[in-house]
């Protein structure tokens, strides 16, 4: 099992602590603090089980072996954010769409308005002041 969990919504997660015999007693924290909620215990493993968590959470377990040598494993258990994740991409995916749909609704427009003449390198009919000033502009 990974020591670094994740957790997605509504998805539990086991966090197991093995040991040789009922007679090695295991302490289970939560970030330093005693836990003792959802822990199951049986011959060889203490479980504890995490339903939810709200940010990062450090889980630990300690015990000392008949020869008085100190062990411990931390879990430091986070949340996925799947459906966030998922809501971004559809919502992106959207955009992009969106934009699409609305650059060739914009070329459709100009097409039937001008006659075509944007896009097959023929300028449209321009006012003849604009034309002046474009040319007075070119010449000084």
């Amino acid at each position: 099992m990974s020591n670094a969990p994740t957790l997605e919504k509504g998805i539990a997660q086991n966090l197991t602590c093995n040991r040789l015999s009922r007679d090695v007693p295991i302490q289970r924290l939560k970030d330093d603090k005693l836990y003792f909620n959802s822990v199951y215990e049986n011959e060889t493993a203490s479980v504890a089980i995490v339903k939810e968590v709200k940010d990062m959470v450090i889980y630990e377990c300690r015990w000392n072996y008949s020869r008085g040598e100190a062990r411990q494993r931390n879990f430091v258990v986070s949340v996925t954010f799947a459906e966030e994740i998922f809501t971004k991409t559809v919502t992106a995916i959207l955009i992009g769409l969106l934009a699409v749909g609305m650059g060739i609704g914009v070329k459709l427009y100009l097409d039937k308005s001008t006659g075509g003449k944007w896009f097959n390198g023929t300028p449209p009919s321009v006012a003849m002041e604009l034309a002046k000033e474009a040319l007075e502009f070119q010449i000084e």
